[in-house]
């Protein structure tokens, strides 16, 4: 495995499902907190819920963050693999 590829491929899928979990927010905000809520052991997460409009500039904000932290992983995952590993592939 490569480190900028394998960082690049878990960048991306962090990106897409980021923004899968935002469109099922916007269109269906109470269930969506509701099942976050349960896969947090019942917090009440409502009280988080913006009264505004949703903010595009706090998404792409954090998709942008989440990717340079996401293709980190990746990529130091994949070097330090590699030399667990003596540098076989």
């Amino acid at each position: 495995m490569k480190p900028f590829a394998t960082g690049c491929a878990l960048a991306l899928t962090v990106v897409l499902f980021y923004s899968l979990c935002t469109v099922a927010a916007l269109l269906w905000p109470a269930a969506f907190v509701g099942f976050v809520g349960d896969i947090f052991h019942g917090m009440d997460f409502a009280r988080l819920m913006p009264e505004q409009g949703y903010n595009w500039r706090s998404y792409f904000s954090a998709a942008w963050i989440m990717a340079l932290w996401a293709f980190a992983m990746g990529a130091t995952f994949t070097w330090l693999s590699g030399r667990f590993n003596g540098g076989k592939r």
